[in-house]
């Protein structure tokens, strides 16, 4: 969340409204990080090391990341982990059940374009949230 809001995607508030309703959904998700130790793992962006340790610490089995060069699979598969894009992940979900994704994704629309003036479409939609597979494989 904090990524979509440093990207200019979200506003602070919306980021933080969002951590909120996650906590409230998952309360069970929350690890703390203070007494994880990370001097033993190695990444390309020494500021994910936390992120691949709390993935092992938790038993993950994968990361879910839009930045998939900072998780190569050579790196985090010795972890038996695998990094995927968000675009990725979700059209895994969208192939086993495409009418669930689509429902969901046609719901988000309807939210967003009672907001908007100009009306989006579901592909451009998806364009704009990263997820160019997903809006190909809907549209």
């Amino acid at each position: 969340m904090w990524s979509s809001k440093k990207n200019g995607l979200i506003s602070t508030e919306s980021a933080r409204v969002e951590i909120i309703q996650t906590k409230l959904r998952f309360p069970n998700a929350m690890w703390n990080l203070k007494d994880m130790r990370t001097e033993e793992y190695w990444l390309p962006d020494i500021d994910d090391i936390h992120v691949l340790a709390l993935a092992i610490k938790s038993k993950s089995k994968g990361i879910i990341t839009f930045n998939k060069k900072d998780f190569p699979n050579t790196i985090i598969g010795k972890y038996d982990l695998f990094s995927v894009t968000p675009d990725q992940f979700i059209l895994g979900i969208f192939n086993e059940n495409p009418n669930l994704v689509s429902k969901i994704c046609h719901f988000e629309l309807d939210e967003i374009n009672k907001t908007f003036e100009k009306q989006l479409s579901i592909k451009s939609l998806l364009k704009k949230a990263q997820l160019p597979k997903l809006a190909k494989a809907i549209s």
